[in-house]
């Protein structure tokens, strides 16, 4: 959902243009469950990676804080390798593992990090059509195209090394406030 607002934002600027993937109902079914599989053990994989053990065993030592801002600074930096991979794209993908540590603080657990992280590739890449860090998949439902500047379009790095994610991260780090927080914060905030 999120990351549809971010298309949505894009095609309303004139940043991101969007045509038919090509495929057909059944292969579309079929690619949209195997992506879906794949996207969810990657995102597995980073999210253990970076926000489960060493995250739980690096804030024993230096604090919980700490620990994410270091570990979410490893998870841009990794984004960095990536071919197409932007300077912007490595910093949103910081700033989004820090907003995912900030779900992992105040639910204590992984799991809707997990979810979200798998669902945001697969709405990037599949659904959607557009290069995840410069990656883009064969075959997809839609196809995009960046348009325009690449700091607002993301260009051929993808949405996600765009200006235009930085008020979306805002809204996420909101829903995870509301969502998340105990209810004493909620009944304060409604005050």
């Amino acid at each position: 959902m999120l990351f549809s607002l971010l298309i949505g934002a894009l095609l309303a600027s004139d940043h991101l243009a969007i045509g038919w993937g090509g495929l057909g109902a059944r292969s579309a079914a079929g690619y949209a469950l195997a992506y879906a599989l794949g996207f969810w053990v990657a995102a597995l994989a980073e999210e253990l990676l970076f926000r489960g053990y060493l995250q739980a065993t690096l804030a024993r030592i230096v604090g919980f804080w700490p620990a994410a801002l270091l570990l979410s600074l490893g998870f841009g930096l990794v984004h960095r390798t990536n071919p197409g991979e932007s300077t912007l794209g490595v910093l949103n993908a910081a700033l989004i593992g820090l907003a995912l540590c900030l779900c992992l603080r105040l639910s204590g657990s992984l799991w809707w990090g997990i979810g979200f992280h798998a669902a945001w590739d697969w709405a990037e890449s599949f659904l959607w059509g557009t290069p995840v860090s410069g990656y883009v998949l064969e075959q997809r439902f839609l196809h995009a195209r960046a348009l325009g500047d690449p700091l607002w379009s993301g260009g051929a790095a993808g949405p996600e090394a765009s200006l235009a994610i930085l008020p979306l991260l805002c809204l996420l780090t909101v829903v995870a406030l509301r969502s998340f927080a105990p209810a004493r914060w909620r009944s304060c905030a409604a005050a």
